[in-house]
């Protein structure tokens, strides 16, 4: 008797297909939840988010003064703009930006446009490019420096000093304007308020406008901040921004609503008007932002960094420090000679500036510094110790031949 063949039902080729399939969908949304998890993951990092969407056709972005950014497309090699928030403003479709001056401070944005055989003006409230043409110079033929050898402002040329400018000459609004002492060697930059007179003197390698109580001065190789008053309140720990700036100055940025970003070996970060570190340095390029939100370049892509709200708020509460930051100067002890404008220096007994006043010193005094904090020095004057700001001490070189000094310094009792 034949044994009878056990035959397949004939439901079950089917169902054996439906469970591959609903199998194969599991894995897929599985795949894809993680794939979006570490897309999310990609995004964060510490102290906000970093997005690329709408920058995968940018191949470079670079600041314009802060006023808005640059960008090249990836393919045509052409220009658009983007406001420093990073939304688009005009399309990549323009040759060349630059920035013109015809008189000192009288910016100009250009533009070479197909819609003009002339260069273009870019209006920097809309940050668009206006219709308006500009057929003024590239350059001023005179900017103001301050004169060190005659001890006032003047007009130099490409010559050199070209006179004293007189007070109805140069009107300023109230504030402080960084000014070099014109050496086409050695130059030192400092401030001078609205009446031409020097209010921070020439300490400095390099200076940047005031923004909210603060500007970035450069010394040693390194940008720092310091208050109204000329004291330090931040270090002068960071690099210089140029490859984020369209003519690739030796600048560093300004603070906008409380942050700034700032280059420390080699990386961007974001810190707040404290010096804390808001957005941690693992960027490779950051932008002057606006409301929190900054252009910005990370492992090969361009993107939107957005700063956390509660950070955000934090550094927008904040209040500007007058106070110097009291850490460890690189000022070394020694002799050193008072350089102001004419004017004499306080001496204070603590390193504050509303500490009391136990002294002055003129203009061209020598004196011992026996110890130092960020933005003040002990000095030693006769029988007086106490304390100045470092900003107005040089380095004093022994004279060759003896010099009388005819400054006479005044203590109170």
């Amino acid at each position: 008797m034949a044994v009878s063949e056990k035959r397949m039902p004939k439901w079950l080729p089917a169902a054996l297909c439906i469970a591959a399939a609903v199998a194969i969908a599991i894995v897929s949304i599985i795949g894809l939840s993680l794939k979006h998890k570490k897309e999310e993951e990609a995004k964060r990092v510490t102290g906000g988010s970093f997005v690329t969407d709408g920058f995968e056709k940018i191949s470079t972005v670079k600041s314009v003064d802060g006023k808005f950014d640059v960008f090249t497309d990836l393919q045509t090699g052409k220009l658009g703009i983007l406001s420093p928030d990073g939304a688009k403003k005009e399309p990549a479709e323009n040759d060349e930006f630059n920035i013109l001056c015809d008189r000192w401070r009288n910016y100009r944005y250009t533009v070479k446009s197909p819609l003009s055989e002339y260069l273009l003006l870019v209006d920097t409230e809309s940050m668009t490019i206006s219709t308006r043409q500009y057929h003024g110079a590239e350059k001023p033929e005179e900017i103001p420096c301050w004169s060190e050898k005659n001890d006032h402002l003047a007009w130099f040329d490409e010559l050199g000093y070209n006179g004293k400018i007189k007070s109805d000459e140069l009107e300023l609004e109230k504030g402080l304007y960084p000014v070099s002492n014109g050496a086409e060697e050695g130059e030192k930059w400092g401030y001078i308020n609205e009446q031409n007179l020097l209010e921070i003197a020439l300490a400095y390698d390099g200076a940047m406008d005031y923004s909210q109580g603060i500007a970035a001065v450069k010394k040693d190789g390194k940008w720092g901040y310091i208050n109204e008053i000329g004291l330090s309140v931040l270090g002068f720990e960071y690099e210089s921004v140029s490859e984020c700036d369209l003519l690739g100055r030796d600048i560093a940025f300004s603070f906008e609503n409380g942050l700034v970003p700032v280059k420390q070996n080699g990386k961007y970060g974001i810190i707040n008007l404290k010096g804390e570190t808001v957005v941690s340095f693992v960027f490779d390029r950051i932008l002057q932002g606006r409301d929190g939100k900054f252009v910005a370049f990370k492992e090969g892509k361009w993107g939107i960094l957005t700063v956390d709200n509660e950070l955000l708020e934090a550094a927008t509460d904040g209040q500007t420090t007058t106070e110097p930051v009291p850490t460890a100067s690189s000022l070394p002890a020694g002799k050193y000679l008072i350089k102001t404008s004419g004017s004499v220096l306080n001496i204070r007994r603590t390193a504050e500036t509303d500490s009391g006043i136990v002294g002055k010193l003129p203009n061209g005094t020598v004196v011992e510094v026996t110890e130092a904090v960020s933005g003040w020095a002990c000095v030693k004057y006769k029988n007086t110790t106490g304390w100045v700001s470092s900003d107005f001490l040089i380095e004093y070189i022994e004279p060759s031949t003896a010099e009388n000094n005819e400054n006479t310094a005044v203590f109170e009792q």
